[in-house]
């Protein structure tokens, strides 16, 4: 694609707060507009009870994972770890 029509695209997104997004099913994108998609974020979050941590758990998880991966030698081979 040309760089021309990229800026187009761009510049048609920004004027109509709308925004590009994987969909859910299959290997396809939709364009949403912003508002829209940030009621369906908060809406997903507020249907499944999710509640906010003031902690990054993210290396501990990590660290976890790590740890089972080498606990299992006889399943997950050395080289794929």
């Amino acid at each position: 694609m040309n760089s021309r029509f990229l800026k187009q695209i761009r510049s048609r997104l920004q004027e109509s707060s709308a925004i590009i997004v994987k969909s859910d099913k299959g290997n396809s994108m939709i364009v949403m507009y912003a508002d829209e998609y940030n009621s369906k974020v908060h809406a997903f979050v507020s249907d499944n009870n999710f509640t906010p941590s003031d902690q990054d758990v993210t290396k501990k998880l990590q660290r976890a994972t790590r740890s089972i991966m080498n606990d299992c030698n006889g399943i997950i081979p050395k080289d794929k770890k």
